[in-house]
């Protein structure tokens, strides 16, 4: 705490002994507040005040400007560092725009060369704006422009959009493309065709079309088969004729409803998967996932007693891939069924109603190795034949139809295919029945009108 002694004529700090007026609220000589006056005990020499004022004042003012001082240091320090910051980034940013105004001159000079003036132009347009002194540029664009007006026709219509802006998104396109950018590819394609359809419509559609076929097969690798069922649609909007394309994604859509069916649909689930093995076996792991469907199938209906449909389950399998486990389930399965343990046929609907045909597999009979022959009868409520009834058979995306005889009999003889075959009356109310068949089998069918 600073205090103040004086005279009532003369007063002085009580710090540095400084001579102080009464309108001083702080001593000018060394800067200490003037806390309180009283009158002076022991008058002081002004030359001893002098030698008392002098020096405490120095080291006050001393202290002082050695403060600012410093701050003043570190302020200009900061901003030097500031400034040579700011410097050196604008020179790597010069230095990058540079590098890249080298790079399209020297791709717009290559497409003037070969001819494509368009892409030329764009190309060293892009050059000429990232680096204005780049006069080797700027002389070429100016040609490259000439070029691009000399091609117009007298009977050309104008455009609403200048040529310059849509040759650079084609431009950036045909990179975007090359670098398998298949997101900037959509964008791209997507802008060119709403300023003008038909700008190059061939080429635009034509790296959309990769784009997504490319992002379709990517999208099947990661099993993410939904997202590549859409991409190959879209991919076969732009060429509806390509079978190749139509093939694969027929391959993955099928592929992706068999798994969707896994656990709540089994034949429905084999019948997908089988279809896609039967059409490119090596395709992912549909041979697996096929067997496996197979033998899950078999453990269901060989729970509920069914022992000869499922040991045709378990057989199916083992033609696909060979188990020790699936081999002993089959086993145990035909020996069930042989001992007349379960029902031969499949029993299609308990509680249909009257006036329903229902289908159900009568018996199988060995003919030899070679032939597949499905035969049959349809047949009233008395179990009389019934004449002039259309009969249809279907499997995958193959179908064929006979007409019962005036026994109600029909027949379907040279079947090639060893797959699950769907019977069905088109023309009558009629549940429809899976029969599977078998190489070296006849297998008999009948349809029983329920009811009077």
């Amino acid at each position: 705490m600073h205090a103040v002694n004086g005279e009532p004529s003369s007063l002085r700090c009580h710090e540095c002994q400084g001579e102080l007026t009464r309108e001083d609220r702080f001593c000018p000589w060394c800067g200490a507040p003037r806390a309180a006056v009283r009158r002076r005990v022991q008058p002081v020499a002004p030359r001893e005040a002098r030698q008392m004022a002098r020096h405490p004042a120095g080291r006050g003012w001393t202290r002082t400007s050695a403060a600012v001082i410093g701050t003043l240091a570190g302020l200009l320090v900061v901003a030097l560092v500031g400034i040579a910051a700011i410097y050196f980034g604008l020179r790597d940013r010069a230095a990058t725009e540079r590098g890249a105004a080298q790079e399209h001159l020297e791709r717009g000079a290559a497409y003037l060369q070969s001819g494509d003036v368009e892409l030329a132009a764009a190309e060293l347009e892009l050059a000429v704006r990232l680096a204005p002194d780049l006069t080797e540029a700027e002389t070429l664009l100016s040609e490259a422009r000439t070029r691009v007006a000399g091609m117009a026709t007298p009977t050309s219509q104008p455009t609403a959009v200048p040529e310059a802006p849509i040759s650079s998104l084609y431009a950036d396109l045909v990179d975007a493309h090359g670098r398998g950018d298949w997101e900037w590819v959509w964008e791209l394609a997507d802008r060119i065709r709403e300023i003008d359809a038909t700008y190059r419509a061939s080429e635009v559609n034509g790296m959309l079309f990769d784009a997504y076929v490319a992002s379709g097969r990517e999208l099947v690798a990661q099993d993410r088969l939904p997202e590549a069922v859409r991409m190959f649609d879209r991919a076969l909007e732009l060429r509806p004729g390509d079978a190749a394309l139509a093939e694969e994604r027929l391959l993955a859509g099928s592929y992706m409803d068999g798994l969707a069916r896994w656990n709540a649909d089994w034949p429905g689930a084999i019948e997908k998967l089988r279809s896609v093995y039967l059409r490119d076996p090596a395709y992912r792991d549909v041979r697996a996932k096929l067997q496996e469907a197979l033998a899950a199938y078999g453990d269901s209906l060989a729970t509920k007693g069914e022992w000869c449909t499922a040991q045709r389950q378990y057989a199916a399998a083992l033609e696909i891939l060979d188990s020790s486990l699936i081999t002993s389930k089959h086993s145990d399965a035909r020996q069930r069924c042989a001992a007349g343990e379960g029902p031969l046929e499949v029993t299609p609907g308990a509680t249909a109603a009257p006036g329903t045909f229902v289908g159900r597999l009568v018996e199988q009979t060995g003919i030899g190795d070679g032939k597949m022959i499905i035969r049959g009868a349809v047949l009233d409520a008395d179990g009389k034949g019934m004449a002039g009834v259309r009969v249809r058979i279907a499997a995958f995306d193959w179908s064929s139809v006979a007409i019962t005889d005036g026994n109600g009999t029909f027949a379907f003889d040279g079947l090639s295919n060893e797959v699950v075959y769907t019977l069905t009356l088109p023309d009558l109310v009629a549940q429809s029945l899976d029969v599977p068949g078998e190489f070296g089998k006849m297998t008999w069918v009948e349809f029983r009108r329920v009811g009077s």
